[in-house]
């Protein structure tokens, strides 16, 4: 008797045969028919019949889809790569995850056995090929395909990426306006497409292909098409009926996005009745607005300004930012950056490995650690000598004993020390496996890159260590290899390149709130576990080299320029300061400045700044970036800088002067001019207006036409 596995391998090695006759594509259960303009799937599933003694169900399936509708995909997706010849792209449709899926067409089912197997699946090959050829002359184009998946559509007939396989079957057939209208349909309804890539989702690049023209990236203009006017307008419309009671003009700065949106309100009325949520209903009819706005943008989403007064007037200006440009929640352009992926120096440092042969820590027992674990967790399965050595091979450094005992005698688990919640010593932890994808975040998030919070915060990051020379000063470092996580973000990690006074297999705790940095906690693994005291997580006890100057602070620029600082922050101060202290020759500061920062109006002379040979990041007001244009005297070490302020649009052109400068793609803004009218006008200034409904959106569909059937 033939086992489900036999039989299955029966069936494969028989369609291959079949598909090689008829001059088909043929792999591991699927085979491929090309028949231009369509490509046509089949596959096979074999299953034990239920309560029949030796009875298979043979399922045969078969998909279509326009061979052109992947081209499309892989032309936005993968706009770089070589997709192969005519079999490497019928393998990558049948077995690739970046394919748009085929329509089932056909749907066979029957019950066979190890005999009778052969003359049915022929039989079954005879007639998908005269299926096929049936749906070519019925269907001969790719237009009246995508009138039949519209027709699905209409009638409620759903499919997994059916969304996605309309959109690339319109633009295969060169029906780029309905496919631009179709696709801005699904956007504004929220669904993005299942595919991603990074930050892309599938729709967005598909929408972004046929609507974004070729244009310089130098320009800084945004044009925007009526649809994307007329939603932007409604936003505006709806911020103006929200206003409070004796506002003439109100204002709105944020982001919108696909998955976030927000920002801030400026209004001249009675601010603290827009905050009155419960009795003020119609600011919800705004946030709707703004949240059906944000909901039609690409992946990256837009920064937007709106103006608009009691008579209608007004201007909204929408802001799509490049690669080059941060934005954080509160900031929708956050910083600017000359080249991609550079990171601040203490980002940058890389761990020094210690000598061959330093010893581990002196309370090391690995033996212990294996008694403790089939104690506390006697069902745990320990991780193979194969996987722990693969963990080494990758570090290209050796574990400690402690650490292969802990993974040889559990793999993953929770293990908790006492029954006793309250007993004294160290709670436990859970083991972060070294193969489980589940885990791959924490294992991974306390790298330099992922640790990265951007150039606003890392610029002025400082590795906080603990104690002073234990733990090397860096971000993160490949050699913290985590082994345990407390519940809470927080992760345990042994060491395998301690600070000078550090020893090999010390155990660092890694905060989730800190972005740069590790703190001891014990001097080895043993030491953790079997301590009759619970481990204390030390402050940084190393100098701060980051120094604000403000009036409540007390420092001064003076103070700061005796130390050998790597952030200075002159933030609201009642006299401007004077910068001439840190650019004297026996100034420790002077070379090791990298990152600057200082509030409108706190400098007496901002021309200084460009005698700090050592920026990497500077952060000033509209008006002293201004001097620094006028005199030519941008720093050239800089790797990024920022605007503060709140002017959105004086945030855009200082960025963009400095784009430009770099060669870097500039920010884009377009202007729509207001004029809704004065039909609510004095409502409006009441704070008791309308809201005029948004347009409403609608996704074109192809006219119905419904030609597929099931068996």
């Amino acid at each position: 008797m033939a086992t489900t596995a036999e039989l299955r391998k029966q069936v494969n090695q028989l369609a291959k045969t079949l598909a090689k006759q008829r001059k088909w594509y043929a792999g591991a259960e699927w085979c491929a028919v090309v028949a231009q303009p369509f490509y046509f799937s089949i596959r096979f599933g074999v299953q034990k019949e239920t309560g029949k003694k030796d009875t298979f169900r043979l399922r045969t399936a078969v998909g279509v889809k326009p061979f052109e509708a992947d081209e499309v995909l892989w032309a936005v997706l993968f706009p770089n790569e070589d997709m192969g010849g005519p079999r490497q792209r019928v393998r990558i449709r049948a077995n690739g995850a970046f394919a748009t899926q085929p329509l089932q067409l056909i749907e066979y089912t029957d019950l066979v056995n190890e005999s009778t197997v052969e003359k049915i699946l022929t039989g079954r090959f005879t007639e998908l090929g005269h299926s096929i050829d049936a749906f070519i002359e019925q269907q001969p184009t790719v237009s009246t395909f995508a009138d039949g998946v519209a027709g699905l559509f209409e009638a409620g007939d759903t499919m997994w990426q059916g969304e996605t396989m309309l959109a690339t079957s319109l633009i295969a057939a060169d029906r780029n306006d309905d496919a631009v209208a179709y696709l801005r349909g699904r956007i504004a309804e929220g669904d993005h497409g299942s595919l991603v890539i990074g930050d892309v989702r599938v729709h967005d690049a598909l929408l972004d292909s046929l609507t974004s023209a070729p244009a310089d990236s130098r320009k800084d203009t945004l044009v925007l098409d009526e649809h994307t006017t007329q939603v932007w307008t409604s936003v505006a419309r709806a911020l103006r009926a929200d206003a409070p009671p004796g506002t003439s003009v109100s204002q709105f700065t944020g982001s919108a996005g696909p998955s976030s949106w927000g920002g801030s309100f400026d209004d001249d009325g009675d601010v603290s009745a827009r905050h009155d949520l419960p009795d003020r209903p119609r600011e919800r009819e705004f946030m709707d607005a703004l949240s059906a706005a944000a909901k039609m943008q690409r992946a990256r989403g837009v920064a937007v300004h709106i103006r608009v007064d009691a008579s209608g007037a007004g201007r909204v200006t929408v802001v799509e930012r490049p690669d080059s440009v941060e934005s954080g929640a509160s900031a929708p352009i956050s910083a600017v950056t000359r080249v991609d992926g550079a990171l601040p120096e203490v980002f940058r440092r890389e761990a020094v490995l210690p000598a061959a042969g330093r010893a581990a820590g002196g309370a090391a027992d690995a033996a212990a650690i294996t008694e403790l674990i089939q104690r506390r967790m006697p069902d745990a399965v320990g991780a193979s000598t194969e996987l722990i050595d693969a963990a080494e091979q990758q570090l290209g450094v050796a574990l400690p004993a402690e650490v292969r005992a802990l993974y040889s005698a559990a793999g993953s688990g929770e293990l908790i020390l006492s029954d006793d919640e309250d007993a004294p010593g160290f709670y436990g932890f859970e083991i972060i496996p070294l193969d489980d994808t589940d885990y791959t975040d924490l294992r991974n998030a306390y790298t330099p890159a992922n640790r990265f919070p951007g150039w606003t915060y890392g610029a002025s990051a400082a590795a906080e260590t603990a104690p002073h020379g234990a733990v090397q000063p860096l971000a993160g470092s490949p050699y913290w290899f985590p082994i345990g996580h407390d519940w809470g973000g927080n992760v345990y990690a042994v060491d395998l390149a301690p600070g000078p006074e550090g020893v090999v297999g010390q155990v660092l705790f890694l905060d989730h709130e800190v972005i740069a940095g590790a703190v001891r906690i014990t001097s080895s693994l043993t030491e953790l576990l079997f301590s009759d005291k619970a481990p204390r997580i030390p402050g940084a006890d190393a100098p701060n080299p980051v120094v604000y100057v403000n009036d409540r602070s007390g420092r001064t620029v003076a103070e700061a320029s005796a130390l050998p600082i790597q952030a200075l922050n002159i933030g609201v101060v009642s006299e401007p300061v004077d910068l001439s202290p840190l650019i004297t020759g026996s100034s420790p500061a002077a070379a090791s400045l990298r990152s600057f920062e200082a509030e409108p109006g706190s400098l007496v002379d901002p021309l200084l700044i460009a005698q700090l040979t050592g920026l990497e990041f500077l952060e000033l007001s509209p008006a002293d970036w201004q001097v620094l244009f006028d005199h030519d005297a941008v720093p050239t070490t800089l790797l990024a800088a920022s605007v503060n302020g709140h002017d959105l649009l004086a945030i855009v052109e200082v960025s963009n002067r400095l784009l430009a400068a770099w060669s870097r793609p500039l920010i884009t803004t377009a202007v729509i001019e207001l004029e809704l009218g004065p039909e609510d006008a004095v409502a409006a200034t009441a704070g008791n207006a309308a809201v005029p409904p948004a347009p409403a959106v609608e996704a074109a569909r192809p006219p119905k036409r419904r030609w597929f059937r099931r068996r």
